[in-house]
């Protein structure tokens, strides 16, 4: 973490940003980072990345080649890139046992 900033960097050279210090480094509300995610705006897999107990994590650098317009198209099959943003809740017997109603 660098203790100027508070910005986690997990490989040294890139900063992986919650929603609401990606929102701050935008001057937008958490709420409109959000829905740009909603909307498919931010890919996740791409763009951002789920990890359990943590919330999305934003990569700055993907982040700043979307606001330049120099993005290329996100790599790789997006079918198996949105399986990295899902979570199969069959697998958490206590969402699994409320969604059967029991």
């Amino acid at each position: 973490m660098n203790a100027s900033s508070g910005v986690r960097s997990l490989d040294g050279g890139d900063e992986y940003l919650s929603i609401a210090e990606t929102a701050a480094r935008l001057r937008l509300s958490p709420k409109r980072v959000r829905n740009l995610m909603s909307a498919g705006v931010l890919k996740c897999g791409y763009h951002f990345f789920r990890t359990e107990g943590i919330g999305p994590r934003f990569k700055w650098s993907r982040i700043v080649e979307w606001m330049e317009g120099r993005e290329a198209s996100p790599p790789g099959n997006d079918v198996a890139r949105r399986s990295l943003c899902r979570v199969d809740l069959s697998l958490i017997p206590a969402l699994r046992d409320k969604r059967n109603g029991l």
